[in-house]
């Protein structure tokens, strides 16, 4: 990290991740509410009106506290810039802390974990927050959440891993609403695993008070969020279907083929693929692509042989299952079972 952001790391509160549109924005919202704002009631656009701070993309769960501290006589607004920059630094390697943890769960060697946890928290497509998007640039929050269900799984009988699932679900949705899709779709993922797991002749492994409390655990920090949205937000007619749903989502040429130079122009060039929309980018390295290519030869072999099925004899550990689920969801369209360029819409 000094290597590459050295003078950033050094001195946070002298430099802006980005110089326009969005960056710039979501600097302003929440460096204004810090210095001028009360409550969750932002007064920094929409004037006279002003907004809910949620839609501001003013961090909430940051900016509330920091504004009463700056009204109470702290000058926190002074080092705000600061503040925010160096929470985006240090989330960094707190992924990189997670993510081993994540990966010796799943019983990956301390070699090999630390090694796979340093590339994947310094090469996710979630870094590209830092050049707008600051509230969704804590990366640390997706694997914490996938850990946590690890534990959960690991001890069905103790509250804690899915109470620290709900309490880490609803303080990121207090730094973007987004966080809460996220983790319920994670948690739903993780339940309908352990569910169909249950099918199997080892039906201990997985009571299902334990699929239960994961369905409640990835639902509650939404429920819990919406109630404190109707509670602090007095505006009543507000869009029910915000545009973009529909558009910004990701293809299979976005999770499964290179996005940024200087291979994704060599890569469309040499097999006509589309190109792809920033929004949608989950990059996951070529070598899943190659994993994904011996898989479907290895399911051809199987039918050419007449054992189909083996195609559907579960053989991934819940952890590792349960992260297809999400990626087909995410490449889907509501009333649609589609991988987007590669499935037909039912």
């Amino acid at each position: 990290m000094y290597a590459a952001l050295g003078p950033i790391l050094l001195h946070p509160g002298q430099y802006t991740f980005a110089a326009g549109g969005d960056g710039t924005k979501n600097y302003y919202s929440l460096l204004y509410h810090i210095r001028y704002g009360h409550g969750s009631h932002f007064k920094g656009m929409l004037y006279p009106y002003g907004d809910h701070l949620v839609f501001a993309d003013g961090q909430p769960l940051l900016g509330i506290p920091l504004a009463y501290l700056q009204q109470a006589g702290i000058p926190v607004a002074d080092v705000g810039l600061t503040l925010l920059n160096s929470l985006m630094l240090l989330a960094l390697p707190l992924t990189a802390v997670v993510v081993y943890l994540l990966l010796r769960r799943v019983l990956l060697p301390a070699g090999p974990a630390v090694v796979g946890a340093l590339l994947i928290s310094f090469m996710a497509p979630q870094l590209e927050r830092w050049l707008g998007h600051y509230a969704l640039s804590y990366a640390f929050i997706v694997p914490l959440l996938w850990y946590l269900l690890v534990r959960a799984q690991a001890a069905p009988r103790a509250w804690g891993p899915l109470l620290g699932y709900v309490a880490v679900g609803l303080m990121g949705g207090l730094l973007h609403p987004y966080y809460l899709l996220l983790a319920a779709l994670l948690g739903l993922s993780y339940a309908l695993v352990a569910w169909l797991q249950r099918r199997r002749p080892n039906r201990n492994a997985y009571p299902l008070t334990l699929v239960v409390r994961m369905v409640l655990a990835a639902v509650l920090p939404i429920i819990l969020f919406q109630l404190w949205m109707a509670l602090t937000d007095s505006v009543t007619d507000r869009p029910a279907t915000p545009y973009g749903f529909l558009v910004y989502r990701s293809r299979f040429e976005s999770v499964f083929y290179p996005v940024l130079e200087p291979l994704a122009s060599f890569w469309r060039a040499a097999f006509r693929t589309p190109e792809t929309v920033g929004e949608g980018w989950a990059y996951v390295g070529l070598m899943s692509l190659v994993v994904l290519i011996l898989t479907g030869v290895k399911g051809l072999r199987y039918l050419l042989q007449g054992k189909w099925q083996l195609i559907l004899r579960p053989v991934l550990p819940p952890p590792c299952a349960l992260g297809c689920t999400p990626v087909c969801l995410r490449c889907c369209l509501p009333g649609a079972c589609r991988l987007s360029g590669v499935w037909k819409a039912c």
